[in-house]
């Protein structure tokens, strides 16, 4: 069995061996914090800043993806950018293939689970591996999901799932 077909569940065959050809060479991360021009309100507070951990992908041939971080204090910024950065250096010279890239990172990262600080660094790699996706295929990331515009999947970093837009919601909606 090719090794790479285990990485063709949205995407076709011939896809999945161009985005494997696709290697990450330079990753950069970078902070943020806007004044937001009305307070984020939640439940224990006003967010009053954008604090955010901006991520950038590059690949050899000169593509650049993005993803970015939302962090509820400007205070957790250094402690996210280190985070990030170690996961990055895991995934320096990879392929863009994101499932290839999550499985390196649970066998690097296993013991750790799939929840806090470094979930959120691998979340922010996997939503710009996905962005690289689409560009090495040409295609918009929810016609990878998709091919159907009808019932569009959705994909939320936080690392818990893909599904539905009402899923999304209905999970999220006690916010």
């Amino acid at each position: 069995m090719n090794p790479i077909s285990l990485y063709t569940e949205f995407i076709s065959q011939d896809d999945a061996i161009r985005a494997n050809h696709v290697i990450l060479n330079k990753i950069i991360t970078e902070t943020s914090a806007p004044i937001l021009s009305t307070p984020l309100l939640t439940a224990s507070g006003a967010i009053e800043n954008a604090s955010l951990v901006l991520v950038t992908l590059r690949s050899e041939y000169g593509l650049e993806a993005h993803s970015y971080l939302f962090l509820p204090n400007q205070s957790l910024l250094p402690s996210q950018v280190h985070a990030s950065n170690a996961a990055i250096e895991e995934v320096k010279r990879q392929s863009c293939v994101p499932e290839k890239l999550a499985d390196h990172f649970l066998t690097k990262f296993m013991l750790l689970g799939g929840t806090g600080i470094l979930s959120t660094a691998i979340a922010s790699i996997d939503i710009a591996a996905r962005d690289m996706l689409a560009l090495v295929i040409e295609k918009p990331f929810y016609h990878i999901l998709s091919s159907s515009i009808q019932n569009i999947p959705c994909y939320e970093g936080s690392g818990s799932s893909i599904g539905s837009e009402e899923a999304v919601f209905i999970k999220h909606s006690r916010f």
